[in-house]
């Protein structure tokens, strides 16, 4: 990270802080499960810095379980996540689902710890995944395919964020307007200003146009990140130049460079970001810690941004950005269909809780966040509702449905090899 920040600031140019590469989409692991903010930030970095063509990432033993191998040479990266100890009142360990099913008074009275842990992956292209199963690796590569979207004027235009504009459909008002000459988010009126989009078009060749509307994007999803300070409840700096305010400007040039390019576009960073470099550097040297922070409250934010975002592509009857196909599976885990029984519900103390259910087996109980369980109340359409469900029982439920694919494709395995044999 320091490397790309060094980069960044020494370069006479604007530069993308994720170099525009082959694909669109979100890094995810071979069975379609997405990482979450702070890992998907760094392997596009990864995959983008070393031409990877799919953001698509294995274990070594998931590699050994597709009949391939690692390359020589090759090194693995890095995947962190959170896990937890739960301890009951006498010091007894006990698990999630166990803890779940206690009261609150019982839960208060356990000892809860969070520990961080990680596991190393390799990217596809890595391995030789493409010469064992070449139909697959294709699959892939067309399902991360960028498209080339242009307006009248010839500039980059996506359709779901200029909807969430049109509907004014953000969590507050988006004003873009000629007078403005800057990009800002007031917290006093609580309102994102843009300039409009034209005045990004500066570009004297196809190409620079095309790429001054992703400008305008990254722009807006910068402010956009800022304005889901109150929402998400990060604390901030009130002056230019407060380390919580470079803190800030961190988090929201590193989700809008991550969102912009799940969507397929890149993101540069802005000159008041650009200020703010050598501070960055110098942190990330003293206080290496401090990364962590930033990636938790970038995971948040653009996870945040991606569901609204969602919301739209739904509206426009586009698959959305967090659900993602398993062609590979004998079970397609985009299908509504495999999610029948799921259903989100109000317990007695007025708490919203996920029923899941995958392929008609249960999956259990978890509790949903109240923002959740009240955009899915807010939903009325039936498609949108049932997409909304499969989002979350996959997002809380994901090692249980791996599960249950993964028995499937054992029992075809088994069901194909004990069939009769064809001989001339």
């Amino acid at each position: 990270m320091i490397s790309r920040m060094e980069t960044l600031r020494d370069q006479p140019w604007q530069k993308e802080w994720i170099t525009p590469g082959t694909f669109a989409g979100m890094p995810r692991n071979l069975s379609g499960r997405s990482y979450n903010g702070g890992n998907s930030f760094f392997l596009l970095l990864d995959s983008t810095m070393k031409g990877y063509k799919t953001p698509v990432y294995l274990t070594f033993n998931q590699v050994k379980a597709q009949d391939a191998s690692v390359l020589k040479g090759e090194k693995a990266f890095p995947v962190t996540y959170w896990d937890i100890t739960i301890k009951d009142k006498n010091g007894k360990s006990i698990k999630l689902e166990d803890f779940e099913k206690l009261s609150k008074e019982e839960q208060k009275e356990c000892n809860v710890r969070s520990f961080l842990k990680s596991y190393n992956v390799f990217n596809i292209d890595q391995t030789n995944f493409r010469e064992v199963h070449p139909d697959k690796y294709e699959a892939l590569c067309k399902g991360f395919g960028k498209r080339d979207l242009r307006d009248e004027h010839g500039m980059y235009v996506n359709q779901e964020i200029d909807r969430m504009i049109s509907k004014q459909e953000w969590i507050c008002p988006i004003n873009a307007k000629e007078i403005s000459k800057n990009a800002y988010y007031s917290p006093a009126e609580n309102v994102v200003v843009v300039p409009k989009k034209s005045q990004f078009n500066t570009g004297d060749t196809p190409e620079r146009v095309y790429e001054n509307g992703m400008s305008f994007y990254s722009t807006l999803l910068h402010e956009m990140t800022h304005s889901t300070v109150p929402v998400l409840k990060r604390e901030v700096g009130k002056v230019f130049g407060d380390p919580k305010y470079a803190k800030e400007e961190l988090v929201a040039e590193l989700s809008s460079s991550l969102v912009g390019s799940s969507l397929g576009f890149s993101s540069k960073i802005t000159d008041n970001s650009a200020a703010y470099l050598n501070a960055w550097i110098s942190t990330l040297r003293k206080e290496p810690k401090f990364l962590l922070s930033v990636m938790s409250d970038v995971n948040k934010a653009s996870k945040f941004i991606m569901e609204k975002i969602d919301i739209q592509r739904m509206k426009l009857g586009n698959d959305p950005l967090l659900v993602t196909s398993s062609k590979q599976t004998g079970l397609s885990m985009d299908d509504p269909l495999m999610y029948k029984g799921s259903y989100i519900y109000r317990d007695k103390y007025d708490q919203h809780s996920l029923k899941g259910f995958f392929n008609g087996k249960p999956l259990g109980t978890r509790p949903l966040p109240l923002d959740r369980g009240r955009m899915f109340e807010s939903l009325k359409d039936t498609h949108e509702k049932d997409v909304f469900l499969m989002m979350e029982v996959k997002k809380h439920f994901s090692a249980g449905i791996n599960k249950i694919i993964a028995e499937s494709n054992k029992n075809q395995s088994i069901e194909a090899e004990s069939r009769p044999k064809l001989t001339r």
